[in-house]
């Protein structure tokens, strides 16, 4: 009779003991379930939304920094411009249509203005004046902006690739206020001046890129020559990671004095920096958090042991009534 009795009681106590470990063992599963997925899935497109959340802030910025940054050098470049163009013994050199006089009126005010080219045509058409890049036999403006300039009198400015595949700022001004004008005056700048600026304003390296990917011109041609294979594999990434560092990648289209293409303008800023605080920061969010679960299942583990406290008792009174003991006392 006590064995049945002891094997009642014994058997009792082994599911009551069996459900509290699968009670908190079911708690901790899903706890560390919801650890799992916050950080294998809610993060990677937490992160990712975050990346192109900031790279499309960094996007709008520097697509209104490159206009403004154009719009102020295309203004300085008209000004220079329009200066020799309405000196007035270069108007009436220009008036004259002799070369020779144009030559000798011009040729003073270029000294140390660092114009890569300048040509000055006539009434007609006929190049008046030119200096140009060593090596270049061409006229840098068609008969179609010079004909736009002399009748409208607006200037024609905008980035624009010479012969020798570099790239300028060229500025077309009429020469005088009559309507045709008598003539046309072209100067043209290095575009490197347009994208240095441009990279101190938005704390980034500047690259303007061909059709075909070629670099024309960049502010950091070693950076362009590490980033370029990534760039080009992974077609519209806007994060590259190498050596160790994280960039924001920006493009804009970039379009000639015609609003033809001609190439596209990439901004590549370092974020490693950025990228290390909020990794910090979304470390430290997971390991707070794998603390209060800690502590959260602690404090479930002390509650199911006394929530079973009574059934824990009367299991211990009934063992020990199996094993003869009669003077038995149960709390609660």
């Amino acid at each position: 009779m006590h064995g049945m009795a002891d094997l009642a009681g014994r058997s009792a106590a082994v599911p009551s003991m069996r459900l509290q470990r699968r009670l908190v063992l079911m708690v901790i599963a899903s706890l560390l379930a919801v650890l799992g997925v916050d950080v294998f899935l809610v993060r990677p497109i937490q992160r990712d939304s975050e990346a192109r959340l900031a790279n499309a802030e960094m996007a709008a910025e520097a697509s209104r920094l490159a206009a403004a940054v154009m719009e102020i050098q295309s203004a300085a470049l008209v000004a220079a411009a329009r200066r020799i163009a309405e000196t007035p013994g270069v108007l009436d050199a220009i008036a004259s249509d002799d070369p020779t006089r144009v030559g000798a009126a011009v040729r003073p005010l270029l000294e140390g203005r660092g114009f890569v080219r300048v040509e000055i045509t006539g009434q007609r058409g006929a190049l008046l004046f030119a200096q140009r890049p060593a090596g270049s036999t061409r006229d840098a403006v068609d008969t179609g902006i010079l004909t736009q300039v002399r009748e409208t009198g607006e200037p024609v400015v905008g980035p624009a690739r010479e012969e020798d595949g570099n790239v300028v700022l060229r500025a077309t001004v009429p020469a005088g206020a009559e309507r045709p004008s008598n003539g046309a005056v072209t100067v043209a700048v290095s575009i490197d001046g347009v994208l240095q600026d441009l990279a101190q304003r938005n704390n980034a390296d500047v690259f303007l890129v061909g059709a075909r990917g070629a670099l024309l011109s960049g502010t950091s041609p070693r950076l362009w020559e590490q980033l370029a294979p990534a760039l080009q594999q992974g077609n519209g990434r806007r994060l590259v990671e190498r050596d160790d560092h994280i960039h924001a990648v920006t493009t804009l289209p970039m379009l000639d004095e015609t609003g033809g293409r001609l190439g596209a303008l990439v901004q590549v800023r370092d974020v490693t920096a950025a990228a290390g605080q909020r990794e910090f920061e979304y470390n430290l969010s997971v390991a707070s958090l794998a603390i209060l679960m800690l502590l959260l299942i602690a404090g479930i583990w002390a509650m199911v042991r006394h929530a079973f406290a009574p059934i824990t008792t009367a299991v211990t009174a009934l063992d020990s009534l199996s094993s003869g003991e009669i003077e038995v006392e149960v709390l609660g």
